[in-house]
């Protein structure tokens, strides 16, 4: 089964969301992810996309949110176990790179 990998986001404003459809990460095995915002997906609410390896999966912000979260700042991400139960996982991230788009 393996364990999920699913976007998901909290921000300082007490706004929060996770998807509800997510990845597989198998046991021993080496993947290229990315975490993309695009605050001008789906119309225009924003979105975030998880991909890993050739698979991805949206997290489609819902009207309000996207305002919201803007008083936040999204700068930075987090690794962690939103579900109970499960065996420790070791991960370990390396040739990480992180992108921003110029202001608007």
């Amino acid at each position: 089964m393996g364990h999920p990998f699913i976007p998901a986001f909290s921000a300082a404003s007490g706004i929060h969301g996770v998807s509800k459809t997510g990845l597989a990460l198998l046991p021993g095995k080496s993947y290229n992810w990315k975490l993309i915002y695009d605050p001008d997906a789906n119309h225009g609410t924003g979105a975030i996309t998880a991909t890993l390896g050739a698979e991805s999966t949206t997290l489609n912000f819902k009207k309000g949110w996207k305002e919201r979260a803007d008083k936040s700042r999204l700068d930075h991400f987090g690794i962690f176990s939103i579900g109970p139960g499960g065996q420790m996982v070791k991960i370990y991230l390396d040739d990480l790179r992180y992108t921003v788009a110029a202001p608007r």
